[in-house]
């Protein structure tokens, strides 16, 4: 016969203090706002962007990633380029974003995997869902429209966004303050 032996360990348990817990609660939030921003919470940002008429921006169409069309957008005179992509509605299905447009992380193409035929986009609120709590409460400290603009980040992303889904609706065909060009 086996001879058991008993073994008494002393079990510590630390918990978060409550200012641990509402960080904790205030990321989770804010993440989670990222994840599920629907069209309704999009077009209530539209609408308080007023300004965009007199916003000019210059697209340039780009190669598509995953049949999703990709634009670069300058605004101005300003030679700094920002992509954007336009939505398929299929990774946030319930969310309901079909056709608008999202900034992307860099130049939209995911660094993940080296597949030429599955091609990830890559979405500038990833760089955000993947951080640490410490990193998402500094910049929720420092960035307080981050929470207003959610996915689109900033308030110059979310104008941008809007003016191309108005350029880029009912058939695509507007062209007011905007010039295009293919490359």
């Amino acid at each position: 016969m086996s001879r058991r032996t008993k073994i008494k360990h002393k079990l510590t348990l630390t918990l978060p203090s409550r200012n641990q817990q509402e960080e904790r609660l205030k990321v989770n939030t804010f993440k989670s706002n990222l994840k599920s921003m629907n069209l309704t919470q999009i077009h209530n940002i539209y609408d308080e962007l007023r300004d965009v008429n007199d916003f000019n921006i210059t697209v340039t169409t780009k190669d598509p990633i995953g049949g999703r069309k990709i634009i670069a957008v300058t605004e101005g005179d300003d030679d700094d380029e920002v992509y954007f992509y336009r939505s398929s509605g299929t990774s946030r299905e319930k969310a309901n974003t079909i056709n608008i447009w999202f900034p992307c992380l860099g130049n939209c193409i995911s660094p993940r995997g080296n597949s030429l035929t599955k091609k990830r986009i890559s979405k500038l609120e990833d760089e955000y869902i993947t951080k640490n709590n410490t990193n998402i409460t500094h910049i929720l400290e420092t960035n307080p429209d981050i929470k207003t603009y959610m996915r689109f980040i900033t308030k110059k992303n979310a104008m941008i966004s809007k003016k191309l889904f108005n350029m880029f609706s009912s058939g695509g065909n507007r062209r007011s303050n905007r010039r295009t060009r293919k490359k």
